[in-house]
């Protein structure tokens, strides 16, 4: 019982993780672009909050941006099922 106990709670701990992220590529920020947009733009189908992190934490920036400025921005999420290790 113990042991079922510790895996349910395992498996939501997983749930809760943020997905890691792939397929990197460089963009050059546009006039007016937030780092939420190139979120929305570059990984779609993903909380933007998420990407927005990632990109952050890979550039070593904050949120102010300006127009000409070349960030790392991912193009696709790896969902936590595919990150795990056996």
């Amino acid at each position: 019982m113990g042991t079922f106990v510790l895996l349910i709670e395992a498996l939501l701990v997983l749930r809760v993780m943020p997905p890691g992220f792939d397929g990197w590529k460089s963009v050059t920020v546009g006039p007016g672009q937030t780092l939420w947009e190139l979120g929305e733009v570059y990984c779609p189908n993903t909380d933007p909050r998420y990407v927005v992190g990632a990109i952050e934490t890979r550039n070593h920036i904050d949120a102010n941006i300006q127009p000409g400025d070349v960030l790392w921005v991912p193009t696709k999420s790896v969902s936590m099922w595919a990150r795990l290790v056996f």
